[in-house]
């Protein structure tokens, strides 16, 4: 098996994942293998999978600061391409992520399950992405680190979670991450999916895409996640937020949360 690293032969590394369970072949599966592992019903906040919470609380035991949890997300590992290699690219003039099985030249993983052997990488950014190089290089280190939590953790492996380094319209994997995403086929069907940036409420319960699998989850704990201290005109102020934001392309959307944020700093 792969150690995470681009082999001669890529796609028999995928080969290998799916026949040994820690990819599976849809996200359908992918779920299905979470509810029977962890005998428990999915939400949007993961807080009833037992499961997703030991990752979160693994996380949290090596990052006093949630730096790394701003970085990662917990996923359920997946593919819709079979046996091929799943690439990500940037389409600079569209200003989307497209991923699938494409051409694109794989340089970095960010995706990753867990083995006895180190963390195996599943997903593979093209020389298209936007990347700091030396700041996956310091999360794959942690990762590192969280496998071997992991391997302890859970003795039968493989488990079907994994965790991939959250980097889609973010300056630093180390910033707070302030979209979702929806991975939906490209026109016609044929070709890679588009991933589609969206703001999720974190206070209204109004998804942009219902119906939807959702495979992935912030690696935050609940208490960070919580809005439980809001009173109802702080709920409501976000929620107006969430509405600005959500009306902006991404890059815009970023923008002004950064003009916010300087703005309140110096109030």
């Amino acid at each position: 098996m792969s150690d995470g690293a681009p082999g001669s032969n890529p796609v028999s590394d995928m080969r290998d994942l799916l026949a040994r369970g820690y990819v599976a072949p849809s996200p359908s599966q992918a779920l299905e293998r979470m509810r029977q592992r962890f005998c428990c019903e999915l939400t949007v906040r993961g807080s009833d999978c037992a499961g997703i919470a030991t990752l979160r609380r693994l996380i949290a035991s090596m990052d006093a600061d949630g730096r790394y949890a701003r970085s990662l997300l917990i996923t359920a590992p997946h593919t819709h391409w079979g046996e091929q290699t799943i690439i990500e690219s940037f389409d600079a003039d569209r200003r989307m992520y497209l991923i699938g099985a494409q051409s694109a030249t794989a340089v970095a993983p960010y995706s990753f399950v867990f083995s006895a052997k180190g963390p195996i990488a599943y997903e593979w950014a093209g020389d298209s992405v936007p990347l700091v190089r030396a700041e996956i290089e310091t999360a794959k280190t942690f990762i590192d680190r969280l496998n071997a939590l992991v391997v302890t953790e859970f003795p039968e492996l493989p488990i079907p979670l994994g965790v991939t380094i959250d980097h889609r319209f973010k300056k630093s994997i180390f910033d707070a991450q302030i979209f979702a995403f929806a991975e939906t086929p490209p026109p016609g069907g044929d070709g890679p999916s588009i991933v589609r940036a969206f703001v999720e409420s974190v206070v209204e319960a109004n998804p942009l895409y219902p119906g939807a699998l959702q495979a992935a989850w912030f690696s935050a704990t609940d208490e960070a996640l919580s809005d439980a201290g809001m009173d109802n005109r702080q709920r409501a102020a976000l929620a107006r937020l969430e509405s600005i934001l959500a009306e902006q392309p991404p890059e815009d959307a970023l923008r002004f949360v950064e003009e916010l944020e300087s703005y309140l700093r110096g109030k």
